[in-house]
C-alpha cells in the first residue's frame, strides 16, 4: 500500500509514500477517502511531503474530494 492511514479522534491522516500522485495512487486514495466518508470521517489531512509530481488525475481527485468533504461539513 502506498498510503499510510491513521485515525486520530475524528480525523483521518493520510500519508502518501510515493513520489508521484498518478492514476494508480489516485484510485487508491479515492478508495481510502470513500471508506472514510462511509464511516462518517469527514475531516481529512493528506500529507503530501513525499510527492514530487502530481498528474492531472491526482489534482482532479484532490479538488473533487475537497468539494465533497466540504459539502458534508468536513
Amino acid at each position: 500500500m502506498s498510503i499510510i492511514k491513521k485515525v486520530v479522534n475524528d480525523v483521518i491522516i493520510l500519508t502518501l509514500e510515493n513520489e508521484y500522485l498518478d492514476q494508480n495512487l489516485s484510485e487508491e486514495l479515492r478508495g481510502v477517502l470513500l471508506d472514510g466518508i462511509k464511516n462518517n470521517l469527514i475531516k481529512v489531512i493528506i500529507d503530501m511531503a513525499n510527492i514530487k509530481h502530481i498528474r492531472s488525475a491526482g489534482l482532479g481527485l484532490i479538488i473533487s474530494a475537497l468539494k465533497t468533504l466540504e459539502a458534508k461539513g468536513g
